[in-house]
């Protein structure tokens, strides 16, 4: 049986899902004694410990079992419930990604409420706006920051109540720890609460790089109906051979993105939870490095610049010594030949091992030393970097979704992945390339991705416009540009609306440009532009502390001004337009200073640039590209 079969015939209680309240309430009781989460002592300061939780030595992780979990659960929906909230009022979670965010998503949603997402990274204006277009009756926020920015929001947001994971010395915040304690008292048998599958569990809000977010009413049917779609393709199937790394009860996954992301909570919770595995929260971004030592996990979710990171700091370790520099190099080469060779025979099999032994056993540890999975997904993955993963033994899984699919449509099966593509579609999930509804010049070749299935969310929370197109029996235009691959894998090519039209009527996808370039330690972000223009040029945003090791400047912040790295950057471009097109190639480019972030509203706190927003910050440099 092929996978594609085995996925097709395989059923179970995971599958067969339709409302988020039943299926968490069946595998608290399924799971019971496996651990569902671990979290880490010293971190702030919890209110649930040491009342709900034990408290454990800072820099080591605790663990809460799934029967635990399901009374944690019961409790605080219970004392939620018992400060005004009914079944399908929306409560907003503020906060970055921890066991609490997890814990308070689920019992809000087996309380019967609708949860709604703000990213903790989110300007005021962005929090005001969430909680307010939601009519969030209540936020449960992380600490003492999350609270003083709900507080001072300049609309009066009418909130019932708000509640933090943290102590917070207020006393218009009660903390998670005095709701359980309501709960526990509460005299309400009701749990979980009766929803329906086509009731809205969910409002999440899209990433806003081309204006205002939109709020994507995801009901328990779209949800359930991806968990099962990403349970056919990662679960250990009948067909599966007994070595493939599969999401199962003995998965261990570390956790860092944004539980406001779609992406982290279906992918990344949800699926590992509904396989009875254990999810363990980083203590920050900063702290990950130290985390993967502690936790070992054998799965990470994880978007592009994640592993673009991880790869700089493998890179940067091998600087140290020209030795193992090389060696490193050798390795991935060993590796890539071994991965394309169809039969690579005993030399090329001695050398692969060679390799790993000396190479790939290093770079492992690094993460952890029991990696099997690596998924990644929310923007274009730079096909280069993604060769370099599984040259190292590391099976980087590359897929493709959006907000309004729950988010997974496509991904690439465990058993047959090809590097640089997204995958083909989730079971259950039909696609269509329309080639009339973007002017591209290959038509044949790319077109706008539809998508239609049951993990496709119907409306925009507050919006008059529908998800679906009803005239075009229920398709989802997406705004991507993709090419269908053989054997029914798919290529992401660009957003629609980011395609470059240059004034020769050439159309120039920026994107792959863009990711080409960062795989150049010494380029930090990139920004491609050219449309209306003769020519294609770009942004580029060295990376200080890169030059200052490489002896090309004395500190980071003259990077962008210091003749060494405008050469050593020439020298980026040029190797990145030996494969190109010509009308593709960057003629010109600018240095400068600032990164794109969050913080400086050049980037989305999913961390996309906001197009439009860069081009505007430097509008002087790109003057002077095209009119110099």
């Amino acid at each position: 049986m092929n996978w594609r079969a085995g996925e097709t015939a395989y059923d179970d209680h995971v599958v067969a899902a339709d409302t988020l309240s039943g299926l968490w309430a069946d595998l608290f009781e399924r799971h019971a004694h496996r651990t569902a989460q671990r979290y880490k002592g010293g971190r702030n300061a919890r209110s649930l410990v040491p009342g709900s939780l034990p408290e454990v030595p800072a820099g080591t992780y605790g663990d809460v079992s799934y029967e635990e979990l399901g009374e944690l659960v019961r409790t605080l929906g219970r004392g939620i419930r018992s400060v005004g909230m009914e079944p399908g009022d929306r409560v907003a979670i503020f906060a970055p990604t921890r066991m609490e965010w997890a814990l308070t998503d689920l019992a809000i949603t087996c309380a019967g409420g609708i949860v709604t997402t703000v990213y903790d990274n989110a300007t005021p204006n962005l929090v005001e706006h969430q909680i307010e277009d939601a009519g969030a009756i209540g936020v449960v926020v992380g600490g003492t920051d999350e609270f003083d920015r709900v507080r001072n929001v300049e609309t009066d947001l009418g909130l019932s109540f708000t509640a933090s994971m943290d102590e917070v010395d207020d006393p218009d915040c009660i903390s998670l720890e005095a709701l359980c304690e309501r709960g526990r008292e509460a005299d309400d048998d009701v749990w979980p609460t009766v929803v329906a599958p086509d009731d809205v569990a969910t409002i999440v809000y899209t990433s806003g790089t081309t204006g205002t977010p939109a709020g994507v009413a995801l009901t328990h049917r779209n949800l359930c109906a991806n968990i099962g779609q990403i349970r056919r393709r990662f679960a250990p199937r009948p067909d599966c051979p007994a070595d493939l790394p599969r999401i199962d009860h003995d998965t261990v996954a570390l956790s860092f993105l944004p539980l406001a992301h779609i992406l982290e909570r279906t992918a990344g919770h949800y699926s590992v939870l509904a396989a009875g595995g254990t999810i363990a929260y980083a203590e920050s971004v900063e702290t990950i490095r130290n985390d993967l030592q502690l936790v070992r996990p054998t799965t990470i979710v994880g978007v592009p610049r994640v592993y673009e990171r991880f790869d700089e700091a493998m890179r940067r370790d091998a600087r140290n010594s020209a030795v193992r520099s090389r060696l490193l190099e050798w390795a991935i080469a060993i590796g890539e030949r071994h991965r394309t060779t169809a039969e690579p025979g005993p030399s090329l099999d001695a050398k692969r091992r060679l390799a790993d032994r000396l190479v790939g056993r290093r770079v492992r540890a690094a993460l952890g030393g029991r990696i099997e999975l690596l998924i990644c997904g929310g923007s274009r993955l730079d096909p280069s970097l993604c060769a370099r993963y599984h040259a190292l033994g590391l099976p980087l899984i590359e897929g493709y979704g959006l907000t309004e699919t729950a988010p997974v449509v496509t991904v690439n099966p465990v058993e047959a992945p090809i590097v640089g593509s997204i995958g083909p579609p989730v079971h259950g999930v039909e696609v269509a390339i329309d080639t009339d509804a973007v002017d591209v010049d290959d038509a044949g070749a790319a077109g706008e991705l539809l998508v239609r299935g049951a993990n496709v969310a119907a409306a925009y929370w507050n919006r008059e416009e529908p998800i679906t197109d009803a005239d075009a029996d229920g398709w989802f235009h997406t705004g991507d540009l993709v090419r269908e691959r053989p054997g029914g894998y798919f290529e992401f090519v660009e957003r629609a609306d980011e395609l470059i039209v240059l004034s020769t009527g050439q159309k120039v996808a920026p994107r792959p440009i863009e990711a080409t370039c960062r795989g150049e330690a010494l380029v930090r972000n990139c920004l491609v532009m050219g449309t209306d223009e003769k020519f294609v040029s770009a942004l580029i945003v060295p990376d200080g502390s890169v030059a200052v090791e490489r002896g090309l400047v004395d500190t980071p912040t003259a990077a962008a001004d210091a003749p060494a790295v405008q050469a050593a950057i020439e020298d980026v471009i040029a190797v990145v337009n030996r494969n190109l097109e010509p009308d593709e190639r960057i003629k010109a480019f600018r240095l400068v200073n600032e990164p794109f972030t969050v913080k400086n509203g050049l980037q989305t706190p999913t961390l996309k640039k906001k197009r439009r927003a860069v081009a505007d910050r430097y509008a002087t440099e790109v003057a002077a590209i095209y009119r110099g």
